[in-house]
């Protein structure tokens, strides 16, 4: 994505997106087709193409989806294969129950615009 992004706009060919996992916000959001890469390839092949929002973390590089720490991505990445795969969704919010009550996030400090915020808060999606 990063060297995408370094090309002029119009000089970036277009990009299509297989959706795969089993939480896909990116999919959801766009209405492609969850698991089931061939489906996704004959959209890719004979879709319309639509613009898509990319952050730039500066000093990191670029985000598609989202920019996350602390909790949100904690809970992600503990979150067992297997459990997420009979249970989809609902896999994310039980592994995230211990976030609530024991306090281990304990705040963040985060630079936006050049202005300082700082938040002793856990956000849930």
């Amino acid at each position: 994505m990063s060297g995408l992004m370094e090309l002029p706009r119009e000089k970036r060919p277009h990009l299509g997106y297989i959706p795969m996992g089993t939480a896909n916000d990116v999919a959801n959001t766009l209405g492609l087709p969850m698991r089931q890469p061939q489906q996704a390839v004959v959209r890719i092949l004979g879709g319309e193409p639509l613009d898509y929002d990319v952050g730039e973390i500066l000093g990191v590089g670029y985000s598609t989806s989202i920019a996350a720490f602390g909790a949100f991505t904690e809970v992600s990445y503990k979150t067992d294969q297997d459990l997420k795969k009979a249970l989809g969704h609902l896999a994310y919010v039980i592994e995230a129950v211990p976030w609530t009550r024991d306090g281990e996030d304990g705040g963040r400090h985060v630079t936006l615009d050049l202005r300082c915020h700082s938040h002793g808060v856990r956000i849930f999606c």
